[in-house]
């Protein structure tokens, strides 16, 4: 008996050790070596188990009859017999009925054959189960919906990001890129025909019983707009009734190349709000802009926080090395925020010097030449008597064609930073891989340490955050162009804060205008009803061009606080929030706003008259406008002429200068040319006060302080948060 045992102590012990190997194994690998790992028992991974039954049974059987032959050849027949899980003791019962250990042991190892096969079914099965439960779950789950159009890491990473929807990529897939989402845990859906699903989809969107986001980016632009397109037909053939409100349940976030922008607003423009142009370099440059405006990099020996202003003698030079479509777009963005005033003899742009470095010829590019460089190049031609006066140029811009590897390289850009001691300095760098940008970084860390350049701040592209940690900030270089953070991330996609605070203004505005008007305060049902009305406007009537208008009135909030030797951060990051009395006594000591006895939604009622007193609050609202002009510029604007502004209509209305299809606004002008815009289009004895548009660029920072606590920020003094 002794023999016995021991052979069945180490049958048990194998078997242990078999049941902690698959234990570790499930449990200690990510899912996709996990899925690997049980899809290796339909090659035959568990066949170890019947190599362990084997001298299991065999003892069994020689203890009953004593013959060898006989009892290996028993042995193996009720090891095949298992294996089909004929799970039978007739030729193991004599020791299993004196050996309670063997009994235990005999047992064990039926327990372990079973599991074995379920591994062995399940490895056959697994996927299908899965994906059968997934869409179960997509069809009835109550949760918000989130559909993918294309199969590729950007894809998902958007599809991870998201951890509040029902999500679904949908496409056409091999058996292997089926196989690829499953161990990603990616739930997916095979679509033959996309125009049967996208109508299916704009149906079940219209019950308005949850929201529906799609994304479009398969990777192929041409087969990007065909998906639009296709939505834009499926939601034109709604009825009236149903256009004006899908977009409240529906927003399709449209991927496109930046050469194809045109085609891309195109179908955003006839989508009743519901298509959404996403150009992932505008995001980094959003990001960028958000994230290192110049103003945040200045001090006081740069800056007169007392004026809001430039000091003299200071230059602000931009040096920007490559620009291809990531620095072009930041270069665009910049402009349109990175706006400075110097005060010396009236409020006055203070231009950024904008050095650009590049081994092609620069100005080929379309789109440069359709949208900044429109003004430029038209401006030549107006006669300045048919015009409003003319408003400056928003940038200061230098190209040189050079390749990194020119001998007169360094010495170019050494010209540029060196200029003057109290210059404000920064490079950009995107022209090429990760380590490529990195190490132009560091050859211009070493650079300006040998120039003696101080005033200098390096930004550097990265799209990788392992990348990243080759960076060394204490050089004054800092990272940016993580597209998975910044691009590829639904928070960034569907609800940017900067939409927010830009959509929260449009309503706000809407019911301060029917509380003025009325004199009377509105209730609860009545600012729900502004609200819907705006919003449906904000997406159905306002262009994209529009919103991200407002979008980039909002992303100048932090660098306008820059100015002011302030700045805003999240409610629970570093610095002393500044009460609302603080703010306004550095902003507008010596001019507050004068209030209505009534507020909308905890924001008071600002009073507008003019004319406008000189201060530092008018010195923020030139600002504003000179930034609002450079937005304008930036997407190909130009000013309208009187003629246009006094005379032409649109239907009964005058458009007084402003068409945007045509890319003409009457405002695009000087703050002196507004006022003389508000006496021409004062018509019909309409008062000068109803047509002011000068309060509009009063008003964000008016309202600044109510509308960073909204969003769950807060002002702070700018040298606490570095």
């Amino acid at each position: 008996m002794v023999v016995y045992n021991i052979v069945t102590a180490i049958c048990c012990a194998l078997m242990f050790l078999c049941v902690v190997t698959v234990v570790y194994n499930l449990f200690k690998r990510n899912r996709q070596d996990r899925i690997t790992y049980i899809r290796s028992f339909k090659k035959g991974k568990g066949i170890v188990i019947y190599l362990v039954a084997l001298p299991l049974y065999f003892i069994g059987s020689f203890y009953s009859n004593g013959n060898v032959f006989q009892s290996v050849f028993a042995a193996i027949t009720t090891t095949i017999e298992t294996v089909v899980l004929k799970l039978k003791t007739d030729s193991l019962s004599t020791l299993m009925q004196d050996s309670e250990f063997y009994r235990a042991t005999v047992y064990l190892c039926f327990t372990l054959i079973t599991i074995n096969a379920v591994f062995f079914v399940f490895s056959l099965i697994d996927q299908y189960v899965w994906n059968s439960i997934n869409r179960l779950k997509f069809r009835y789950s109550s949760k918000d919906r989130l559909v993918i159009f294309g199969n590729n890491v950007h894809n998902h990473q958007i599809y991870k990001s998201d951890t509040n929807c029902q999500k679904v990529v949908v496409d056409k897939f091999s058996s292997d890129q089926q196989s690829e989402l499953y161990m990603k845990n990616i739930n997916y859906m095979q679509i033959a025909d996309i125009s049967r699903y996208v109508d299916a989809s704009v149906k079940k969107c219209l019950d308005g019983s949850r929201d529906w986001k799609f994304i479009v980016n398969t990777e192929d632009d041409e087969r990007n707009i065909q998906i639009a397109e296709t939505f834009v037909k499926c939601i034109s053939s709604l009825t009236e009734q149903q256009r004006s409100s899908v977009f409240k349940f529906m927003k399709i976030y449209l991927f496109g190349n930046a050469d194809f922008e045109s085609v891309y607003r195109d179908v955003t423009e006839r989508s009743f709000g519901c298509v959404v142009y996403v150009n992932k370099y505008h995001r980094i440059a959003i990001d960028f802009v958000d994230r290192y405006p110049f103003a945040r990099f200045m001090d006081e020996t740069q800056l007169d926080y007392s004026k809001f202003a430039v000091r003299p003698d200071v230059n602000i030079n931009a040096v920007f090395i490559g620009f291809g479509k990531t620095n072009r777009q930041i270069f665009l963005t910049s402009v349109a925020n990175n706006q400075f005033v110097q005060v010396d003899d009236g409020v006055k742009v203070k231009q950024v010097q904008y050095h650009i470095f590049d081994k092609h010829h620069l100005l080929s590019n379309k789109n440069l030449n359709h949208n900044y460089y429109r003004y430029k190049n038209e401006s030549a031609n107006f006669d300045a008597k048919d015009y409003l006066p003319l408003p400056d140029y928003p940038a200061d811009e230098h190209f040189y064609k050079f390749d990194i590897n020119e001998e007169g390289f360094y010495r170019q850009v050494r010209s540029v930073v060196t200029h003057g001691d109290k210059d404000a300095n920064f490079i950009v760098i995107a022209f090429g891989s990760d380590l490529e940008n990195i190490d132009m970084a560091k050859k211009m860390v070493a650079k300006c340490t040998e120039w003696g350049v101080r005033n200098i701040k390096i930004f550097v592209k990265v799209r990788s955050d392992k990348n990243a940690a080759f960076v060394d900030c204490d050089d004054n270089c800092m990272v940016f162009g993580n597209e998975q953070q910044t691009v590829y991330n639904i928070d960034n996609i569907a609800s940017n804060r900067f939409y927010r605070m830009a959509i929260m203004r449009n309503w706000i505005y809407d019911m301060e205008y029917c509380i003025k008007t009325t004199n009377k305060l509105l209730d609860d049902a009545q600012m729900s009803q502004i609200v819907d009305n705006s919003v449906r406007n904000w997406y159905a009537k306002k262009s994209q061009l529009e919103r991200d208008s407002s979008l980039y009135c909002c992303l100048s909030i932090r660098s306008k606080l820059n100015l002011m030797g302030l700045d805003c951060r999240p409610k629970d990051d570093v610095g002393v929030a500044l009460t609302e009395k603080e703010y306004l006594e550095i902003y507008a000591h010596d001019d507050l706003p004068q209030l209505y006895d009534m507020s909308v939604m905890g924001k008071p009622i600002v009073k507008y008259s003019f004319p406008y007193k000189t201060s530092t609050r008018q010195t923020m609202a030139i600002h504003e406008h000179l930034r609002w002009n450079a937005y304008m510029i930036s997407c190909g604007f130009i000013p309208a002429n009187r003629q246009q502004i006094l005379y032409e209509k649109k239907g009964d209305s005058f458009t007084n200068g402003k068409n945007y299809k045509l890319r003409r606004h009457g405002n695009l002008t000087t703050m002196d040319g507004l006022v003389e815009f508000r006496k021409m289009v004062a018509r019909d004895n309409v008062s000068e006060e109803k047509t002011d548009v000068i309060k509009y660029d009063y008003q964000l920072m008016d309202d600044l302080y109510w509308l960073v606590e909204k969003i769950g920020y807060k002002i702070v003094k700018k040298d606490s948060c570095k």
